[in-house]
């Protein structure tokens, strides 16, 4: 992009330095490093927005002609800034507002933004081309997740005691039905409960979300996330979730499981087991990724969570 006076977006060649600046950052996710961009497949820009010479915040886009898009399976990849040890608000909204001038610059097409939860300022969105009544704006919406505090368990008997009643039953008929939950599951059955988790809905499941559910699979390692599985007294996977991780916080990004088990708890004894396994880790949080619809969203509130606001934004 064109280099404007001393602040303008750049490119950035190399992973390697890519992911240093993401893994210092407040605002950063599994869903910025570049293994996750790579294994998203999509068309993208990483791009620093330097100041001097120096990165001041990570933008990463997906794109598509003169469009920014916001793809499935990805979520606060928007914008991270450099770490201070004394934040300046001043300086991080004309850093957002600079950027948003930019990509609008650079992009005539639709643009598509999501931000992590600790980006609480934004207020360069709202007042994009604030006093130009012809020229484009951004429309903002306020997002939901569910965000599970593992500081404020002791173990998985704690635990139960925390929460939704209908969840401490299941948990314990999990049990009874000798339900086992572990690490660990090969691509065919990742696909399968997936597949049947959207088979009950009348929605089949495109080439693309399984080409990528493959290459996820295949991805993670103790860096990266991991894979729990509930099984039943005959070994078959019954139900799963996907999570990725950081230095704070695992993130439930997938949660699948076959219908034909709704009865013998395997869904949430597998949360509840992966959940465990989290702060097994000794992540801080559990982010269930996203509490929008009204019986997912409740769901994940019955684990004990709190809402937690996040952004995501749109411009034409």
């Amino acid at each position: 992009m064109e280099k404007e006076s001393n602040n303008y977006l750049e490119v950035c060649q190399s992973n390697k330095i890519w992911d240093e600046f993401i893994a210092e950052a407040n605002e950063s996710s599994p869903f910025m490093y570049s293994w996750f961009i790579e294994t998203l497949a999509q068309p993208n820009e990483k791009l620093f927005y330097m100041d001097k010479g120096k990165p001041k915040a990570a933008v990463l886009i997906y794109k598509e002609s003169n469009k920014i898009l916001q793809p499935n399976y990805s979520v606060y990849q928007s914008l991270c800034f450099k770490k201070n040890e004394k934040d300046n608000v001043s300086e991080r909204f004309q850093i957002f507002d600079n950027i948003l001038t930019q990509l609008t610059y650079e992009y005539k097409g639709e643009i598509r933004l999501s931000f992590h939860p600790l980006i609480k300022d934004v207020r360069p969105l709202l007042w994009h081309n604030y006093n130009e009544e012809k020229s484009a704006k951004f429309n903002c919406f306020i997002r939901y997740t569910a965000l599970l505090n593992l500081n404020s368990i002791s173990d998985v008997n704690d635990y139960l005691r925390s929460v939704r009643l209908n969840r401490c039953r299941d948990y314990k008929k999990s049990v009874k039905e000798n339900i086992s939950s572990s690490i660990g599951a090969t691509k065919g059955e990742v696909i399968n409960l997936y597949r049947k988790t959207f088979e009950r809905q009348g929605i089949i499941v495109d080439l693309k979300s399984i080409n990528f559910l493959e290459r996820l699979t295949e991805s993670l390692n103790s860096e990266r996330g991991f894979v729990y599985v509930a099984r039943n007294d005959r070994g078959v996977a019954i139900a799963l979730t996907i999570c990725l991780i950081d230095k704070d916080t695992a993130y439930s990004l997938i949660i699948a499981n076959d219908y034909d088990y709704r009865g013998t708890g395997a869904n949430t004894a597998c949360l509840i087991d992966a959940i465990m396994y989290a702060k097994k880790l000794g992540k801080k949080y559990f982010d269930f990724v996203g509490a929008n619809s009204p019986q997912r969203g409740d769901y994940k509130l019955s684990f004990n969570s709190n809402l937690e606001q996040y952004f995501e934004a749109s411009c034409r």
